[in-house]
């Protein structure tokens, strides 16, 4: 049987023409791998180091160069933030970026600021719009090197004067609600203890008229049997029951 050619047809099961498609040569192109979008950036931390936060744990990394390991893990106790301090310290660090996650970064803020580490708090909705790997450790990674490039706005937190302050305006306003809460209460007592009395005087009053009802129909009772004693006993009564 001849070969078809381009231009020859075929007959499918209903009967009617079809055009042979000439076969396409697929050819496989190179997948290009992304381009760093922080290339060609100019450097604006040069001593930047970055934290991801977490609540059992922080991951912290520097520069490369600065430790033998330029990314660690560090718990959450006081002693350990102590030590997180001291080695940003060591490997020169002197800006140091984290995300605000719940209440966990505030102590540790609390620390860099004392060790003047210039910390950045990074709102983490902006955190998460830069493109990046996901995880703790590529996080931290990732956040020192765009830190490294000023690409992170600092979030706007008062001085340490002014937290002291508000912090005991705040805790005079929950003792002021909670001494007016005490007051209510003050209030409502004899009112319950009144209420209480008045209960207690129903009750009373209610158990007084069962006793009273109970011991009349007790007496009733006894009369009655006592006249039907009487009866029985009177003479004449067998005489007039046996007839």
């Amino acid at each position: 049987m001849a070969q078809l050619g381009k231009n020859a047809t075929l007959l499918n099961w209903a009967g009617e023409p079809k055009t042979a498609r000439p076969a396409r040569s697929r050819t496989t192109k190179g997948r290009k791998g992304k381009a760093d979008p922080t290339e060609g950036l100019q450097v604006a931390n040069p001593n930047a180091a970055g934290i991801d936060i977490g609540c059992s744990e922080h991951w912290v990394s520097v520069p490369t160069g600065r430790d033998q390991r330029s990314t660690q893990r560090f718990g959450c106790c006081t002693a350990e933030l102590n030590r997180l301090a001291e080695w940003l310290k060591g490997c020169g660090v002197d800006t140091v970026v984290m995300e605000a996650t719940g209440n966990y970064w505030v102590v540790l803020y609390d620390i860099l600021e004392d060790r003047q580490l210039n910390p950045v708090v990074v709102n983490p909705r902006y955190a998460k719009n830069m493109s990046g790997k996901k995880g703790d450790i590529p996080d931290c990674q990732w956040m020192q090197k765009l830190h490294t490039y000023g690409l992170f706005a600092n979030s706007f937190r008062p001085g340490k004067e002014i937290r002291i302050l508000r912090a005991y305006l705040r805790q005079r306003e929950r003792l002021v609600v909670a001494s007016s809460q005490e007051i209510q209460h003050m209030q409502k007592r004899p009112q319950r203890e009144a209420l209480d009395h008045q209960r207690a005087q129903h009750h009373g009053k209610g158990r007084e008229l069962d006793q009273v009802a109970v011991g009349k129909g007790f007496r009733q009772r006894e009369r009655r049997r006592q006249g039907d004693n009487a009866a029985h006993a009177a003479p004449g009564h067998d005489d007039a029951a046996s007839r």
